[in-house]
Parts: structure tokens; C-alpha cells; sequence
């Protein structure tokens, strides 16, 4: 268990070097000791390393080419990959997430913005509807009692009007 989290503390990179040095000098160690078998099944055992590596970033480009293209429900299969390739497939997730966090508070937002202007603009409409009706009221009527309704309705409508634009 220690050895693990020494291993976990010291960084990949100096992980991946210190791996491949001692890989490096059994297969000097096969090469020198004229071991042709030994030779041989290191040879084999680093191409599978090798592969099975390229198989697990192959997995992990994928997942971040999905994510990339704005697929949300994106997952990476992160069974038997290596620790270091665990955590950064659920770092992914983290960032696929937080994209989805972000892109449906913009939506939300976007909706809202709508719902203002609609309302606004209904509010603003209804008393700009009935200014323009009592104008043409006004200009065709000839009896003075109720012109001056019509101004008195006029005055109202167009401080409420004043009033919403303040607001």
C-alpha cells in the first residue's frame, strides 16, 4: 500500500521513464546474456504493453472527440485502464458535466430573457393601444364633456405608459 502511494506521488511522466529504463536494461541484460527465449518474450511483452497503452489513449481520444462535438451523455469505459488513465477519463467527465452545467444555465437564461420581453412588450403594448384609440376618439368627437374624458384617459394612460418605460 505504500509502495502505491509512493508510486501515486511521484509524477507519470518520471513513472513512465523509470518503467521503460528498467524494461531497457532486461532486454540489455537478455541481449548480453545470450538468452534468445528471454530476448524474445521481452520483445513480446513490450509490444503488448505498447498496445495495450495505444488501446486505452485510443479509447480516451475518442471520448474526448465525443465531447468535443457537444455529446452529453458521453461516457469512457474506464475498465482495465491504468490509474493515470482512470483519472483522466474522470476528469473528462468533470469537464463534460460542467459543459452541460453551463450550457443549460445559458438556456435557462436565454428563456428568461425571452419571457421579459415578451411581457415587457405586452405591458408596454396595452396601454400604447389604448392611447392610439382614444386619439382617434378624440379627433372625431365634437362634444366637449366627453373630449375631456378622452384627454382625462389620455393623461392616465400615457403616465402609466411613462411609469412602465421608467420601471
Amino acid at each position: 500500500r505504500f509502495l502505491l502511494q509512493l508510486g501515486k506521488a511521484i509524477p507519470l511522466l518520471w513513472r513512465t521513464l523509470a518503467i521503460t529504463g528498467g524494461y531497457l536494461l532486461l532486454l540489455l541484460f537478455a541481449a548480453e546474456e545470450r538468452e534468445g527465449e528471454l530476448f524474445a518474450l521481452l520483445c513480446v511483452l513490450g509490444f503488448a504493453c505498447v498496445l495495450y497503452c495505444g488501446l486505452m489513449l485510443l479509447r480516451l481520444q475518442k471520448g474526448i472527440s465525443a465531447i468535443a462535438r457537444g455529446e452529453q451523455t458521453v461516457s469512457i469505459d474506464t475498465k482495465y485502464m491504468l490509474p493515470a488513465m482512470k483519472d483522466t477519463a474522470a476528469e473528462l467527465g468533470s469537464i463534460r458535466d460542467g459543459i452541460t452545467l453551463a450550457v443549460e444555465a445559458q438556456l435557462k437564461s436565454e428563456r428568461m430573457k425571452t419571457e421579459l420581453i415578451t411581457n415587457v412588450s405586452h405591458d408596454i403594448k396595452t396601454p400604447l393601444t389604448s392611447l392610439v384609440s382614444y386619439v382617434d376618439l378624440l379627433q372625431n368627437e365634437t362634444d366637449e364633456v366627453k373630449r375631456q374624458e378622452y384627454l382625462d384617459v389620455l393623461a392616465r394612460q400615457s403616465q402609466k405608459l411613462k411609469k412602465l418605460t421608467e420601471d
